[in-house]
C-alpha cells in the first residue's frame, strides 16, 4: 500500500518564462503527495490538526534531474520512509507516466508538535495514529529487505 501515487497536471502559472516548472513548485507537489498519502490511509490533516496534532515541515530537499513543462501530466509517488517519537520522513519520486522518466526526487522531514509548537509524544497521546503510521513505515522496510527490493 506504500507508496501512494498521485497524478498532477502542470499548470501555466507553475512555470517560469522558459516554460518549465519553477523550482519552488515542486514543494507544492510534495504537499499534494503528503495530503494524498494521509487521506489514502484514512488520516486527514484537518482532523489531526483539530485534535491538536501538527506536523510542520522542518527540513526539505529536492534533486532536480529533468525539467517538468507546462501541460505535462506528472506521476508522484509518496512514501513514509521513517518515523521516530519526534519526527516523520516522507520521500518523493516525480516521473513522467508515459516513459517513467525520473524528473525529481525529494524528501521532507516533519516534527510532531502541539498547537503551541512544543514537541509532542505522538505514541503516548495519539496511539492509534502512531500505530497506523508505524505499520506503513514497516511496510517500506519490509519491501526494502525483500529479495529484489530497493535499498
Amino acid at each position: 500500500m506504500n507508496p501512494v501515487h498521485s497524478r498532477l497536471q502542470v499548470r501555466y502559472g507553475e512555470t517560469d518564462r522558459m516554460g518549465i516548472v519553477y523550482y519552488a513548485n515542486y514543494l507544492t507537489y510534495f504537499e499534494v503527495g503528503r495530503t494524498d498519502f494521509f487521506r489514502s490511509h484514512g488520516l486527514h490533516y484537518a482532523a489531526l490538526e483539530d485534535q491538536g496534532l501538527l506536523a510542520p515541515c522542518v527540513e526539505v530537499s529536492c534533486r532536480y534531474l529533468r525539467p517538468a513543462r507546462y501541460g505535462q501530466e506528472l506521476a508522484l509517488a509518496t512514501a513514509l520512509t521513517a518515523m521516530s517519537g519526534a519526527r516523520l520522513v516522507f520521500s518523493y519520486s516525480l516521473t513522467l507516466p508515459g516513459d517513467n522518466s525520473l524528473l525529481a526526487t525529494g524528501q521532507t522531514v516533519h516534527a510532531w508538535v502541539d498547537r503551541s509548537g512544543r514537541p509532542l509524544a505522538v505514541k503516548k497521546h495519539y496511539p492509534e495514529v502512531w500505530s497506523r503510521l508505524q505499520e506503513l513505515v514497516s511496510e517500506v522496510k519490509h519491501e526494502e529487505s525483500a529479495p529484489g527490493g530497493g535499498g
